[in-house]
């Protein structure tokens, strides 16, 4: 979205009348922490959304964001299906054969293109591929976002597996270098805010046009890297609009001995139904919490937040 601001009152976050495609999307997410055992065969359906009336050709974005954890000596696999077809990447994890199984933000993203429109039932499924336990966590979500006309989106997929890349991991070194931000120190690191507060990662300002549909869809996407010598915590980062925390909170735990490898965190959110956004301007920001003990754990910034509107 990005538009120039073309007003100076902030929008409330309500309904707006202007009916588009777009405001066939649908946001949900999950009340509460869902178990999962089910095998692949025969996956959990967290959540399910039915979008109707589509055009042919209608375009849908297709995104789930949110957090697992394992309650067993588990594999665990998540993915988006329309129509009962897998329609997305997958977000698989092997807490199996972890020495540290601990939390994880997950993200999983597709883009269906409905030819002869009609349609579509869209369904968050989770598996255990080995027979072990695991469990999502509340207010994990599902988006369906109709894509407006004027947003041209394509797709593409590895045809195979990549090979094999050897890295080494290094700890941050002081100053902080210029594609990470500290989030939280317990050690008083020059430069760091302390644990415990709230801190404001990213942040700006929107417009919603008049005679836009209000709905918008947001994504915020990080690293999360904290250092060798780190006891482990907790580092959850949510968007927020107009100052109210909105969607799933992406949530990465980190644990001694390997709170120095680097992990991804993600946040997502659709303003759609009844939240669907009133034409004016909007703030938008994400919000960074930080829990345990860390030297300077850092956040990365190549990409931080996007909205598509």
């Amino acid at each position: 979205m990005g538009t120039a601001m073309e007003s100076s009152a902030k929008g409330e976050r309500q309904s707006s009348t202007t009916t588009t495609p777009a405001t066939s999307s649908q946001f949900v997410s999950l009340a509460a922490d869902a178990a999962v055992s089910a095998p692949q065969s025969a996956p959990s359906q967290l959540l399910s959304v039915v979008l109707s009336n589509l055009s042919p050709g209608s375009h849908i974005l297709l995104s789930s964001d949110g957090r697992f954890y394992p309650t067993g000596v588990s594999v665990a696999a998540m993915w988006i299906e329309a129509n009962g077809v897998p329609s997305s990447s997958w977000s698989v994890i092997d807490w199996a054969h972890s020495k540290v199984p601990v939390q994880h933000s997950y993200n999983i993203a597709g883009l269906l293109v409905v030819a002869a429109g009609g349609t579509v039932a869209v369904t968050l499924c989770a598996a255990s591929l080995n027979g072990g336990t695991f469990a999502v966590g509340a207010a994990s979500n599902l988006a369906a976002f109709v894509l407006p006309a004027h947003v041209t989106a394509t797709s593409a997929s590895l045809p195979a597996d990549t090979l094999t890349y050897a890295f080494d991991v290094q700890p941050t070194a002081s100053p902080m270098p210029a594609f990470v931000e500290c989030v939280g120190s317990d050690q008083n690191w020059p430069g760091c805010p302390s644990i415990g507060p709230t801190t404001t990662f990213a942040n700006s300002t929107f417009t919603v046009p008049e005679g836009h549909s209000g709905v918008v869809y947001f994504s915020f996407k990080s690293i999360v890297q904290g250092d060798p010598s780190d006891p482990g915590g907790i580092v959850a980062a949510q968007i927020a609009i107009d100052g109210v925390r909105v969607g799933s909170a992406g949530v990465q735990q980190l644990q001694s001995p390997d709170g120095v490898s680097t992990r991804t965190i993600t946040a997502g959110y659709l303003a759609a139904g009844a939240a669907r956004l009133a034409a004016g301007v909007h703030t938008i920001a994400v919000l960074v919490d930080v829990s345990g003990s860390f030297i300077h754990v850092c956040l990365g910034k190549q990409l931080s937040l996007v909205w598509i509107g």
